[in-house]
């Protein structure tokens, strides 16, 4: 009987996803086709290239354009973790890399889980631009690249990240200027109860060696149904800021202690 419980509770380990799967809002492929939408994500979900259709075509996506200038790796983050904030570390900021909206928003925090204060942190950035130290061969036949002088240093890094000072938990927002709507990161604070914001952790050895934490993260600023859901409409990078929620591998860990506490109590009382 000892054989066949502990048997049995490996099984269920085993089986993928048998303790929770990812949570992956879906992202549309390609950009609006005019010359100033570079798409977010490939089909993959994990940067790469756009869809094989419009003007992106095979071109590569945003947040795999930022990543390679860093020398990085993209992991795409579970949605059901990005939705609260927490500062982790002395070099906490958010830097702006891009945006691909009609209208003017700006990036902020919100304390909390609960409708509240906006605190803006990043004014409104762009217009229809995406900012990169350096514009790779054959990536900018629709414009949508830039290189400005002061955004990156030297070395390709980011100039300077603009600090976050919100204690605890806290939402990231984006507020319209002058206009009605703000799209948080908190999904059930939403006005259409939808996720807004999809994010990616990016690692490599100069994060490691320099103890940073970077996550790269875009927004979609139009309600559902009916909006594009490319999430490119205001997209930056966070600094020592991380999800104050741990991974689904941290949940299964979790699970996997408490089913072999439980089958020591079992094996003990037998």
């Amino acid at each position: 009987m000892k054989d066949r419980t502990v048997s049995l509770i490996f099984a269920v380990l085993l089986i993928p996803g048998s303790l929770g799967a990812l949570n992956i809002t879906f992202v549309t492929g390609s950009g609006a086709g005019n010359g100033s939408e570079r798409c977010l994500t490939g089909a993959t979900q994990d940067g790469g290239t756009c869809d094989t259709v419009g003007n992106y075509s095979g071109l590569t996506s945003m947040v795999q354009l930022f990543a390679d200038s860093q020398g990085a790796t993209l992991t795409r983050i579970d949605d059901t973790t990005d939705q609260l904030w927490t500062v982790v570390g002395p070099n906490a900021g958010a830097f702006a890399i891009g945006r691909s909206a009609g209208r003017d928003f700006s990036l902020g925090t919100i304390p909390g889980s609960s409708p509240g204060t906006f605190t803006s942190v990043l004014p409104p950035f762009g217009s229809n631009a995406f900012v990169l130290p350096s514009i790779p061969t054959g990536q900018n036949a629709n414009g949508d690249l830039s290189v400005v002088a002061g955004e990156y240093d030297i070395n390709n890094r980011p100039a300077s990240f603009t600090p976050i000072t919100q204690a605890g938990s806290f939402q990231v927002a984006i507020q319209q200027q002058g206009g009605p709507d703000l799209w948080s990161s908190y999904s059930p604070d939403n006005l259409d109860g939808q996720d807004h914001m999809v994010t990616w952790q990016l690692t490599d050895a100069y994060l490691t060696a320099n103890n940073l934490v970077w996550y790269i993260a875009g927004f979609e600023n139009a309600a559902s149904p009916g909006s594009d859901r490319d999430f490119n409409d205001y997209v930056f990078l966070y600094q020592d800021v991380a999800p104050d929620a741990p991974e689904p591998a941290t949940f299964l860990l979790i699970g996997s202690a408490l089913i072999g506490l439980g089958v020591i109590r079992r094996l003990r009382k037998s």
